[in-house]
């Protein structure tokens, strides 16, 4: 059984009309559908935006993303692009890919067998 503090408390929360607050900041009732509206637009960029920046970071063509590349760079690319180095901390790889000569300069192709 409720106390007579807590049925206080219950009325005086009850008597404070929060719809009337509410609708005074445009909060109100016969606001919620645009509210609705407002959120899913909202949701909908953020969603856009979070794909295109996954996809950018993400690539699945590897060397093509959304940022664009300087003229250099791109007269350039065949030097720096499918190079395979042997991952960095792994002494086994490291000793054997220096035991195989390297990376071969000439044939843009490293001599690394995966």
């Amino acid at each position: 059984m409720p106390t007579n503090c807590s049925m206080k408390c219950f009325q005086l929360v009850k008597s404070i009309n929060a719809q009337k607050y509410l609708k005074k900041i445009g909060l109100g009732k016969e606001d919620y559908y645009f509210w609705n509206q407002i959120g899913k637009a909202l949701l909908c960029t953020c969603t856009l935006f979070g794909v295109a920046w996954l996809y950018n970071e993400t690539s699945p063509l590897g060397w093509w993303t959304l940022k664009p590349r300087p003229k250099e760079e791109r007269e350039l690319a065949h030097l720096y692009e499918w190079r395979e180095f042997p991952y960095p901390g792994d002494e086994e790889a490291m000793e054997e890919f220096i035991a195989k000569g390297g990376y071969d300069w000439h044939n843009h192709r490293s001599k690394r067998v995966y």
